[in-house]
């Protein structure tokens, strides 16, 4: 069995505190590097999020050019409607989708790319859900 290597971007930049209802964004890295990549994975780091609440958040990538990437999807699930308090992450993953990685295989530039995360209950934007991501990486392999 071969096994690749990651190449780890780090973030340069991310929304810091809490955030209600909004969409978080987090600048990273793009190496040239990445261009071929296989699979590319998102690790965030130092999530909190209610308890009492569960949510989709969806994930695009947002390039200097052009329209939102579709990256993937991180589910978040509630404990209990009757919990209370925040729950933390230590370290969640989401892969990217084709979408993302057909578009990152056809963009053989370097450069900084902005990753959108929205959180949603159902069909409908979580307007009032309050949450945070403390930091995060892109790991390219």
């Amino acid at each position: 069995m071969r096994h690749g290597r990651w190449i780890l971007i780090a973030v340069t930049g991310f929304c810091c505190g809490a955030t209600q209802g909004r969409e978080i964004q987090l600048v990273v890295d793009l190496p040239a590097s990445c261009a071929e990549a296989r699979r590319v994975r998102l690790d965030l780091k130092g999530v909190e999020f209610p308890r009492n609440r569960a949510a989709n958040i969806r994930i695009y990538a947002r390039p200097a050019e052009g329209d939102e990437i579709y990256f993937g999807l991180l589910a978040l699930l509630a404990e209990s409607v009757k919990a209370e308090g925040v729950r933390k992450g230590d370290a969640l993953r989401v892969d990217a989708e084709p979408p993302f990685l057909e578009w990152l295989n056809r963009t053989p530039r370097a450069g900084q790319l902005t990753l959108v995360l929205r959180p949603y209950a159902g069909k409908k934007a979580a307007t009032d859900l309050e949450w945070k991501v403390a930091s995060a990486t892109l790991a390219c392999r």
